[in-house]
């Protein structure tokens, strides 16, 4: 429970406070969009994926313990917590710069921190509990985005969660020590980060199309923030069980065949309605598919490189690199139709499933 309820609380930060929380602050005081803070986010980007891979490199240069790591996490997860609520007070425009680089240092540690702890899962069930955890911070997630209007409250319930979760944790004396992995992953580690940084650039680039296109926003997240997140929650825990079915291959094609779906009904039908529901529970369907991919796939790839360093490199890629890429090029193409804006990351998807049939 201590293992599930860190990572949760991380995951949940991750997601809501930069943005929903920090970008909404900043666009409320500042007048700043997304579109104009290329600076402190590319700053921010940059900070997070090097201190991910030192990070990694540094857990396999010091054997540092599993129990320590946790430790280590809680930690961070408290200071994170403070920062949320120092967010709160900023109103000078000078502060955004170094205020972002700390908040992708504390944010791209932690990361790598957190996954790693989650080889203390018993490898025989570490498909459903990475399901149940991810199921919270899904459900949690939307539901703050979608019933609280104030940014400042979203940063503060995101502060006070960090804080108590990783105070309790820290104090906990629950056994946090590796579990043995029964199976290996069939493929290479360069193919896994390659092709979950494809799904993650994908799906932030249709997620900043639709949160910011009003036609697409209203169909699709409008009032079914609820929806949006049930469905990511059962879909999250679906996902879970079908990795300790040792059903990897359908987990990828399920993925892959959701995110398809999802787009070619925007691409082929009018956007209304209908459309909306049945794009975005395909949609929801495949980003819950890959975060359980994302937080626990590492333990199972051979890489030839220590654990540590493998976590820290692929969650660089992953989340640091990939992210931004997909925001940016939606950011560009913005103003095209909607058949031409979702014709590209479909055309992406199609390749990326016949490689996996091919190499399977």
């Amino acid at each position: 429970m201590p293992l599930a309820s860190l990572i949760s609380a991380n995951f949940i930060f991750y997601i809501t406070f930069v943005q929903f929380s920090l970008l909404g602050m900043i666009e409320k005081r500042f007048s700043l969009s997304i579109e104009s803070l290329g600076l402190p986010l590319g700053l921010m980007a940059l900070t997070g994926a090097l201190s991910s891979v030192l990070t990694g490199y540094l857990l396999d240069r010091s054997s540092t313990s599993l129990r320590k790591v946790f430790n280590i996490a809680c930690f961070l997860s408290i200071l994170q917590g403070f920062a949320a609520v120092y967010s709160i007070t900023i109103y000078d425009h000078m502060l955004l710069n170094p205020f972002f680089i700390a908040i992708g240092f504390l944010m791209g540690i932690n990361g790598v921190l957190v996954v790693r702890v989650a080889e203390a899962w018993p490898a025989k069930n570490r498909g459903t509990a990475a399901g149940w955890t991810m199921a919270v911070v899904y459900l949690a997630a939307n539901l703050m985005a979608g019933f609280i209007t104030m940014p400042e409250r979203i940063a503060l319930i995101n502060a006070i969660v960090a804080v108590i979760i990783g105070s309790l944790c820290i104090l906990s004396k629950a056994d946090i020590h590796p579990s043995a992995d029964p199976c290996k992953f069939h493929g290479g580690y360069l193919k896994i980060v390659l092709f979950l940084a494809a799904l993650v650039a994908i799906d932030s680039f249709v997620f900043h199309l639709e949160i910011n296109r009003e036609e697409l926003y209203r169909y699709t997240w409008e009032g079914r923030w609820l929806w949006n997140g049930v469905v990511h929650a059962v879909s999250a825990i679906f996902a879970g069980l079908l990795w300790d079915r040792r059903m990897e291959r359908a987990l990828f094609l399920f993925t892959l065949s959701a995110f398809a779906l999802s787009l070619a009904l925007l691409i082929l039908f009018p956007i209304g309605s209908f459309t909306g529901l049945i794009s975005t529970l395909f949609y929801n369907i495949a980003v819950s598919f890959y975060g359980i991919l994302i937080l626990i796939s590492w333990f199972y790839v051979d890489s030839g490189i220590g654990s540590g360093f493998k976590i820290g490199a692929g969650m660089a890629v992953v989340g640091w690199v990939a992210s931004p890429a997909g925001i940016a090029v939606a950011m560009k193409s913005m103003s095209l139709p909607i058949p031409a804006l979702f014709s590209g990351p479909l055309i992406l998807i199609m390749l990326l499933f016949l490689i996996k049939l091919q190499k399977d």
